[in-house]
């Protein structure tokens, strides 16, 4: 009965450790867009709409929302930008973190608009069943690229086309 004890109080502690880090993300994100209670609440019940769609923990969309927000983001467009980094961050097993830098480089380098990003990332997984790659050496690639190969007027299906097929032909 002693271990049933400690193992109830350790739950407890994991339980009151989440709501007080998920409250950090959300003061967080407070700060940053200026929001009042009564907003910060309503988005977070959507993060947790979201988060359970997503099998994701609502702390876990909160936290990789708070880049999109930094950038400026709305609600809607911050939604959008969670969802596809998370899919393109377990479709290519990618750290939820760098997914969202590399989806935010290749918008930003292609000047895409959020809802654009769901097709960027179905390009890159279907290069990845293609090719002897991955999403995470296409994004990574593309990170780093996209801004010269638009400026040179190379769009985007060409570039993640020219990176997979270098990235595999050189394995």
């Amino acid at each position: 009965t002693l271990g049933l004890m400690y193992g109830a109080l350790n739950q407890l502690r994991q339980g009151v450790q989440y709501i007080v880090d998920l409250n950090k993300e959300m003061v967080s994100i407070q700060l940053v867009t200026g929001g009042t209670k009564e907003e910060i609440d309503s988005l977070a019940m959507g993060y947790n709409a979201l988060a359970k769609e997503m099998k994701l923990s609502t702390k876990d969309v909160a936290a990789g929302s708070l880049e999109f927000v930094r950038q400026g983001k709305t609600a809607e467009e911050t939604a959008i930008l969670i969802r596809n980094s998370t899919i393109m961050s377990k479709l290519g097993n990618m750290e939820a973190a760098d997914s969202s830098e590399a989806l935010t480089s290749i918008m930003n380098g292609f000047k895409l608009e959020a809802e654009e990003t769901g097709d960027v990332v179905s390009k890159l997984v279907a290069i990845d069943n293609a090719a002897a790659t991955s999403v995470q050496e296409l994004s990574t690639a593309m990170r780093y690229s996209a801004n010269s190969a638009q400026q040179v007027g190379v769009d985007i299906n060409h570039l993640a086309a020219y990176i997979g097929t270098v990235s595999s032909v050189t394995r």
